[in-house]
């Protein structure tokens, strides 16, 4: 989702991996660094010195999907832990991605 420039984007960031979605419908990723990204951002923030971006990671989502059916079937712990949010998102709209309580160490980037 790219924003218009100009706005601020606060994040809700949680790291981990591209397959577990941040974002419904989309699957993108943290990128957490002291350093500028050298990627587009999708939106980011800065906090103290560290720039946190959610960028758009390519991968194939099919094969992932078939590879985690492969070791991990609908009866398993993990699918039923993970599954419905690899394939359809987390449970937040892209509305509220964009809503954040203002924090004293958080600088919101404009886009």
């Amino acid at each position: 989702m790219n924003e218009p420039p100009g706005r601020v984007c606060p994040l809700r960031y949680r790291y981990g991996n591209a397959q577990l979605r941040r974002y419904p419908v989309r699957r993108h990723h943290t990128r957490i660094s002291p350093i500028p990204s050298p990627h587009p951002s999708l939106c980011g923030v800065m906090v103290r010195d560290i720039h946190l971006d959610a960028l758009a990671v390519p991968f194939d989502a099919d094969r992932w999907e078939r590879e985690f059916l492969a070791s991990w079937p609908p009866e398993s712990p993990a699918y039923r832990s993970y599954f419905s949010r690899i394939d359809h998102g987390p449970d937040y709209t892209l509305e509220q991605v964009y809503t954040a309580i203002p924090r004293q160490d958080a600088a919101p980037a404009i886009l």
